[in-house]
């Protein structure tokens, strides 16, 4: 109906013009198409680099609430230590309650004037549908800021004073589900590159 309407519309050779502008525009269109798939792909990887970011504030903070809310009810936490390479079970969550609980009541409690930092590295994703998967390396840091002196800070100190220091590494290999247009973690692997004493 369309090609009727401009036939009627325009004489004949404006009818070949705007098939000529046709032809010229179509790559333009293709590539605006194109471009336009890239941004919501980027998008989504967006969207499940965010679920990984929220979980390395909630380690450092000893949250397990908001820990525990990027999990599906049966979410499922699996550690191992990567002995050169044959991955060594070290154990296993299972449910939201036990994830929380091991946030909050397992991991050591920050020192006087310390924190942590659970940074991420090279993330890799793929989606397939509503179920993706995340590959990130990530190293722990240990923070403690010095105690300042009741005189003061000593004569040529300036900067910041405490120490930083990596206590941990390796790689965080979850898998999500989107619910409800949510990214959600339903298993997490954490791969240790350090044997870990209990």
């Amino acid at each position: 109906m369309e090609t009727e309407h401009l036939s009627q519309a325009f004489p004949l050779h404006q009818n070949m013009r705007l098939s000529k502008l046709h032809l010229w525009l179509k790559p333009y269109m293709l590539f605006i198409s194109s471009f336009y798939r890239r941004i919501e792909f980027m998008s989504v990887d967006y969207d499940i680099a965010k679920v990984l970011a929220r979980y390395v504030r909630a380690a450092d903070r000893r949250d397990g609430t908001a820990m525990a809310e990027l999990f599906l009810t049966e979410g499922k936490v699996t550690m191992f230590y990567n002995d050169g390479g044959t991955p060594q079970p070290l154990g296993e969550l299972v449910g939201r309650e036990a994830i929380a609980n091991a946030v909050t009541k397992m991991m050591k409690p920050h020192p006087p004037r310390g924190w942590s930092h659970h940074t991420t590295h090279d993330a890799i994703i793929n989606v397939e549908g509503d179920t993706a998967t995340l590959d990130a390396q990530f190293i722990v840091y240990n923070v403690v800021g010095d105690l300042k002196p009741e005189g003061g800070w000593p004569v040529g100190a300036s900067g910041a004073q405490g120490t930083v220091k990596p206590i941990e590494s390796g790689y965080y290999r979850p898998t999500l589900k989107q619910v409800d247009g949510r990214w959600m973690i339903e298993t997490l692997q954490i791969i240790l590159d350090l044997p870990v004493a209990f």
